[in-house]
């Protein structure tokens, strides 16, 4: 019989707990580049693709589809104009921006790099404008530096 008696088996318990949340939750420094890859609910190739450079992620370019207002699929390419902060191997962001003054788009963006050259996150966008919202819902991605 050990010593370690109940509260010191919960506690081993839960570190072990702890340890594969966080190797769970690693993010990794990527390497500058092209990356590209795949979206749900994404068609053409590439589906995603952005570039890493000087610690931001920039020129991100989405093709994915989208329905407005509860309509059939369209496709649509998101690209907006910001770039991301590289933060520990990890990138989030949302923007808004005015479409030709009558709609407005909004990208919410977010990711981690696994290793130097992978990452995965999720992206989605709404326009709204003329009456009408048309969203693509949150969709994951992965990519791969070319």
């Amino acid at each position: 019989m050990n010593s370690y008696g109940l509260g010191g088996r919960m506690a081993i318990a839960l570190c072990g707990v702890s340890m594969i949340g966080a190797a769970a939750a690693y993010a990794a420094t990527p390497r500058p580049g092209t990356f590209t890859g795949k979206v749900a609910a994404g068609y053409s190739a590439p589906q995603i693709q952005f570039k890493v450079k000087n610690g931001q992620v920039t020129s991100l370019l989405a093709r994915m589809f989208y329905s407005c207002n509860n309509g059939p699929q369209t496709q649509t390419v998101i690209a907006p104009s910001r770039s991301y902060e590289i933060t520990s191997g990890r990138f989030k962001g949302k923007s808004t921006e005015s479409i030709a003054g009558v709609a407005s788009e909004t990208v919410w963006f977010e990711g981690r790099f696994t290793s130097a050259t992978k990452a995965v996150g999720t992206l989605r966008s709404q326009t709204v404008g003329s009456g009408e919202t048309c969203e693509t819902q949150e969709r994951k991605f992965t990519v791969n530096k070319k």
